[in-house]
């Protein structure tokens, strides 16, 4: 599944081939999904613009001319036509939508194109269920130069019995406190609310729809992981942030109260992030492998049987809502060091972020439990780190074994004379390490074009058999004043045989029994059918056209929406990729990436073979005077 999280646009092509079908419109900003919908909108995106709201259509499948007509509709309304220009041929399409003016849902938002010249439209592209939220929790804040807080986030209501009094102890830490967020303005489904004991960021509670209307009472168990790794002191403050779910932040933090605290907190040493270097932790340097984090065993708090559990919380910068780590280890060996590791995925996300690790004892007799300091650390990301290589033969996330070649595509914004070193590693079935490595340097037509492909032969496919592979590259360049190495992303793929799970494809076009393609039939595309995938929301959906020549062979994806969660999917494929394979057979299959299971699902695979041109057979020739007998000849003209 492409991931483009970090960029304002996801990369403008996976493969070497434009888009086959008409994908969602792009508005950047939107946050993806919500409930019952596929996105939202902010108060920021709708109205930072004065223009209006930027939306993007990506290029489609050819021919895309000047004049081709594209009309925008929501909630049954067209808003917006516009014309393809020039300079936009084969690439984003650039337009505002009218700024909203109310909130609410925009339903079956899509568009329609018509090409130049032609009078029936393109089957629309997917739509989109768009809820639109111009209110932010708590309303405006009436008194914003006030230092305690928003004026409307009143403070919050801790038990009455733990105010009087006055601390939070071993025991209130052991049944833990139960704080009550009293009812604002504007309180929504799914607002998050983020309660901060101390320095220490409590899981973001999300508002239920009762909670919403007023029904039931906002309450957030302060428990005791969360009081031990807030440590014990005095005038520990309370307060809460909250952000609705389309990405709205109340103007500020609620007004405060405070607690003392002496329940065993921060007795234990802080564990050792063990990548970071002198408290910050490089990206780069991670070669996408996760995070360590140690804790030193020692005979003086731990015995065996004891449990340990180890927190990380990652803050991405900005103040953007926080991502947990926690894991629970049970105590073998004293005195030893604890190893726990934190995903790679979650370090890269909180990039110029901060990282904090802390762990709490729980003794085995029962006894209270006890926690330790904090380790901190900066998270220096490479914004710039480039993107990962892409394999045309990949099926997901598997090569198959027995393909003759792989087609590896670098794209980025090259420089002519860049030296780009290809890295194909990997681990073979037997644990044993593999590397391949091929040298490039780029031309001017290259820089230009922003692509160099690499072809890698069979022999550094097979020997990964079962195995798996890690691809990335290497970019240098000595030119005055770019002397520059920087490392790409690491594609991790397996090397394997994929087992099929879902039924084949159709080829609407193909003769009965559907696996033979009369090219003479075929005049401007034809359509790949997925009719019984049993697609659910957020799924990613990918077909291939698979040839024995890599440059007839094509593939697109789409992600499943709201609206078309469970319905049949139709992939159009042009012309040119029939008559590239006249007398050869193409594999047809697709892959489902399941957001439930984070997993691909594949389909059997459609062997379609291409028929070739049939020359007409001469039975026999007949002039003014009769047939000719064979090998005979003749004077007519």
């Amino acid at each position: 599944m492409p991931s483009h999280k970090r960029f304002r646009f996801p990369p403008l092509t996976e493969g070497n081939n434009p888009l086959t079908v008409l994908r969602p419109l792009l508005i950047p900003g939107m946050v993806e999904p919500v409930q019952d919908g596929d996105g939202g909108i902010s108060i920021k995106v709708a109205t930072d613009d004065p223009d209006g709201v930027l939306c993007v259509i990506n290029p489609y499948l050819p021919p895309m001319s000047e004049g081709d007509k594209l009309e925008i509709y929501c909630n049954g309304t067209r808003v917006r036509e516009r014309f393809v220009e020039a300079d936009e041929v084969n690439q984003r399409v650039f337009f505002y939508l009218p700024t909203p003016v109310e909130s609410g849902w925009l339903e079956n938002c899509h568009y329609v194109l018509t090409r130049k010249g032609e009078t029936e439209a393109d089957p629309p592209s997917v739509a989109l269920r768009i809820w639109v939220k111009l209110y932010k929790p708590g309303n405006f804040d009436r008194h914003p130069n006030d230092e305690d807080g928003h004026s409307e986030l009143n403070i919050v209501h801790l038990p009455p019995e733990l105010v009087e009094q006055g601390v939070i102890d071993a025991e209130w830490a052991k049944k833990g406190v139960l704080a009550t967020i009293p009812h604002y303005v504007y309180c929504t489904r799914n607002d998050k609310v983020r309660l901060q004991l101390g320095e220490y960021l409590i899981s973001a509670h999300r508002i239920t729809p009762e909670q919403a209307e007023g029904q039931q009472p906002i309450e957030i168990l302060i428990d005791q992981d969360a009081i031990l790794g807030a440590g014990d002191g005095l005038r520990l403050v309370v307060k809460y942030d909250i952000i609705d779910e389309v990405g709205n932040w109340a103007d500020r933090h609620s007004q405060r109260t405070y607690i003392d605290v002496d329940a065993g907190g921060w007795r234990l040493e802080a564990p050792i992030i063990r990548e970071a270097l002198n408290g910050v932790i490089t990206i780069r340097d991670l070669n996408k492998q996760p995070v360590t984090i140690q804790i030193h065993v020692s005979s003086q708090y731990f015995g065996v049987g004891d449990s340990v559990k180890m927190t990380f919380i990652g803050t991405p910068p900005d103040n953007a809502e926080p991502l947990i780590c926690s894991e629970t280890r049970d105590i073998d060996n004293v005195p030893s060091v604890l190893e726990i590791e934190v995903p790679y995925e979650l370090i890269r996300a909180i990039a110029q972020g901060r990282a904090d690790a802390s762990y709490i004892l729980y003794k085995k007799d029962g006894g209270d439990p006890i926690s330790s300091r904090r380790a901190l650390a900066r998270v220096e990301g490479d914004v710039n780190m480039l993107p990962e290589p892409s394999i045309r033969e990949l099926l997901g996330d598997t090569l198959e074994p027995d393909q003759p070649y792989a087609t590896v595509d670098v794209r980025y914004a090259m420089k002519n004379g860049d030296l780009i070193c290809l890295r194909w590693t990997g681990i073979k079935s037997n644990g044993d390490a593999y590397l391949h490595e091929v040298s490039h340097i780029v031309s001017d037509n290259e820089a230009k074009e922003g692509l160099v492909t690499f072809d890698i032969n069979a022999e550094h496919i097979s020997v990964l058999d079962n195995g798996t592979l890690d691809l990335s590259y290497v970019v240098a360049n000595d030119a005055p004043g770019l002397l520059d190495i920087r490392e790409s992303e690491r594609l991790l793929a397996k090397v394997g045989k994929v087992r099929a799970t879902l039924p084949a494809p159709e080829v609407e076009e193909a003769d009965p029994p559907g696996d033979v393609l009369d090219p003479s039939k075929v005049f401007e595309r034809v359509h790949v059918w997925i009719s019984e995938a049993k697609t659910l929301k957020g799924d990613v959906l990918t077909f291939y056209w698979r040839s024995p020549n890599p440059f007839a062979s094509t593939s697109d994806w789409l992600p499943i929406t709201t609206v078309t969660e469970g319905q049949p999917v139709r992939f159009p494929v042009d012309v040119k990729f029939v008559t590239a394979n006249i007398g050869n057979s193409v594999r047809v299959l697709y892959t489902l990436w399941r957001t439930a299971t984070q997993r691909n699902e594949y389909s059997a695979a459609l062997d379609l073979r291409v028929a070739g041109w049939i020359s007409p057979a001469i039975s026999n020739i007949t002039d003014s005077k009769g047939t000719i007998a064979p090998g005979g000849i003749t004077f007519d003209t």
